[in-house]
């Protein structure tokens, strides 16, 4: 049997400093949110658009994360935030 820790991903200590801040400027070279190489994941275009419409709204409306802590959920196999507080500035 096989576990895939997917909550595992892109938060190797020696590739990734502080991998549970948000770093807007974070080199992005090793990430493998969507795979890799013949492995990667079809839905990827799909994601990158929602991404990218998502930061574009955040950014038209000035938003910033508040500077708190971000909760997680308890899930296995995945890291998905509670919430994620802001504020305009």
């Amino acid at each position: 049997p096989v576990f895939l820790a997917l909550v595992s991903g892109n938060r190797d200590p020696a590739v990734f400093e502080a991998a549970d801040r948000f770093d807007g400027a974070r080199d992005l070279t090793n990430v493998i949110t969507f795979g890799k190489g013949r492995h990667r994941c079809i839905g990827e275009p799909l994601g990158m658009a929602q991404l990218t419409a998502l930061m574009r709204a955040i950014l038209a409306a000035r938003l910033r994360p508040s500077g708190g802590n971000i909760s997680y959920q308890q899930r296995i196999g995945h890291r998905w935030p509670k919430e994620l507080i802001v504020k305009k500035g």
